[in-house]
């Protein structure tokens, strides 16, 4: 999943400030993601784990709000940064959801569900969207 949310981070990034970023961006972020897997598998220490989870979902609606987009329907990333919110903290509440659904889901279950819904919404968007850059004509 970090490796996944590093190459979106990376697109995401590049569509909205400038393309010829991606593959620098794309060639830190994915050893950076993960690195910060093996860290924590080898030391027990989250800190950078948490950092590579937590930086985007606050940087994503700043790049959003700030700066324009090349194509439509932005919104869905929102969307998207809401429900891996939601996953995460599904996660952080796994026992206290599998009590209170009586053992039918636990939060690290529905933590799966909702990033699994979270990527869904940039399916759409990527799916749906149309350009906002005026095509020329070949005249």
């Amino acid at each position: 999943m970090t490796i996944a949310f590093m190459a979106l981070f990376a697109a995401l990034i590049s569509e909205h400030m400038a393309s010829t970023v991606e593959i620098p961006l794309l060639a830190v972020a994915l050893p950076i993601g993960l690195l910060s897997v093996l860290w924590w598998q080898s030391s027990g220490d989250l800190r950078i784990y948490i950092w590579v989870q937590g930086a985007p979902l606050l940087a994503i609606p700043y790049v959003v709000a700030a700066f324009p987009g090349r194509y439509t329907l932005r919104h869905y990333l929102i969307y998207g940064v809401a429900l891996y919110a939601l996953a995460k903290t599904a996660e952080l509440f796994d026992h206290e959801i599998y009590s209170a659904t009586a053992g039918i889901i636990s939060g690290h279950s529905l933590k799966h569900l909702l990033a699994a819904a979270a990527v869904f919404c940039v399916l759409l968007m990527l799916s749906r969207r149309q350009s906002l850059t005026p095509v020329a004509s070949s005249q």
